[in-house]
Parts: structure tokens; C-alpha cells; sequence
């Protein structure tokens, strides 16, 4: 009787050690996922920053041609150029306004 006992605490421990194996197994997929997921998700992070800081860059060039557009346009005296100075002033003025979305 002690023995059957012995054996079926045994195979019961064999058991748990395999249960035990394969969630360990699972922990390591789980550990190996969220691993490359932090990794991911800092690539994002530089690339939203890369990104910001070339919108700005974007954003300065076009309020520098906006503003020197607009001042020229006040200043100049052929109804041509006045006109190419609105047009410039407008495409600056849509381009910002998909910048600032």
C-alpha cells in the first residue's frame, strides 16, 4: 500500500514538474514579448520626437517665408509680384494649417 502511495506522490510531483516547466516556458515567451515590446515602443518615442522636431523645423522655414512674403507684398509695387506674394502667403498659410492639425 506504501507503495502505491509513493508512486502516485511521485507521479504527481513528475506531474507538477511538467506544469511547472511549461509555465515557465510561458513566462520566458511572456518576458521575451513584453522585451520587445518596450523596444518597439522606444523606437516610437525617438521617432515621434525625430518627427516633432522636424515639424518644427517645417513649421519655422514657413512662418520665416510667411512673414517675408507678407512684408514684401506691402512693400512691393507691381500688381504681379503683389500677387505671387499672395500666392506664396496662402500655400505658406495651408501648409501651416496642416502642420498645426
Amino acid at each position: 500500500m506504501q507503495y502505491i502511495i509513493f508512486i502516485l506522490l511521485g507521479l504527481f510531483i513528475v506531474h507538477l514538474v511538467i506544469r511547472l516547466r511549461k509555465k515557465e516556458m510561458q513566462l520566458l515567451e511572456l518576458q521575451t514579448k513584453l522585451y520587445q515590446m518596450q523596444t518597439e515602443t522606444e523606437q516610437a518615442v525617438r521617432t515621434a520626437k525625430e518627427a516633432t522636431a522636424i515639424k518644427d523645423e517645417i513649421r519655422d522655414h514657413i512662418n520665416t517665408i510667411h512673414l517675408y512674403a507678407s512684408l514684401s507684398e506691402e512693400e512691393s509695387h507691381s500688381a504681379s509680384v503683389k500677387e505671387k506674394q499672395k500666392d506664396i502667403i496662402r500655400l505658406s498659410e495651408i501648409i501651416l494649417h496642416q502642420i498645426y492639425k
